[in-house]
């Protein structure tokens, strides 16, 4: 027989689902912000650096390091901690993981289409695309530092093109900064002092 579950129980339901995806995201989630945020960072002015002196458009092909840097650093550092209780994955943190996989997807084109039209500045779009990655993220484990950082990359992203010369690239490692390495710090914070907490 078929057990209907009554108005609290469907509310309890979907807060428990939901505490435990914003739980799975704590865990999970700092570690990439951080490594992928640096490298973002660190990539930004690198490319900055190399354009201004040389004039060179070729160096936006380190673009492409951020992910092969990013997951080399993000395993090796993954390795080093102890991993902690597996817990079942949700249907909401499955969403999550799809929505970052569509975001990377339309990255890779946009790097694509960048480097086929050098006239094409699109640099705003990738933090536009970052920015709401973070953000949605953080709306649907209702995590306020993601959205609130997330939105703010949103909104600025529509300055990198106004921004004269390559300062652009000055803006980006800001803005890489602003959205996620801020927001992955809050979080760590946040799971150590929950660690301290429970010990």
């Amino acid at each position: 027989m078929e057990h209907h579950l009554t108005e609290k129980e469907s509310l309890d339901l979907i807060a428990r689902t939901i505490e435990q995806t914003r739980s799975r995201v704590e865990q999970k989630a700092a570690l990439p912000m951080l490594v992928f945020g640096y490298v973002s960072v660190i990539t930004s002015l690198l490319i900055w650096i190399l354009i201004t002196r040389t004039a060179d458009y070729r160096y936006h092909f380190l673009w492409c390091g951020i992910p092969v840097v990013g997951w080399a650093l993000f395993l090796i550092l993954r390795k080093g901690r102890t991993q902690a209780v597996q817990m079942p994955q949700s249907h909401m943190s499955r969403l999550i993981a799809r929505y970052w996989l569509l975001l990377s997807g339309v990255f890779i084109l946009l790097m694509g289409v960048a480097f086929l039209q050098k006239g094409f500045d699109n640099s705003f779009l990738f933090i536009l695309l970052v920015g709401l990655g973070v953000a949605t993220t953080g709306l649907i484990v209702d995590y306020k530092p993601y959205v609130v950082c997330g939105i703010l990359g949103v909104v600025l992203s529509v300055v990198l093109p106004w921004l004269p010369g390559n300062t652009y690239l000055l803006g980006l490692a800001v803005l890489f900064a602003v959205v996620m390495i801020i927001p992955g710090h809050v979080m760590h914070r946040a799971l150590q002092k929950n660690k301290t907490n429970h010990a």
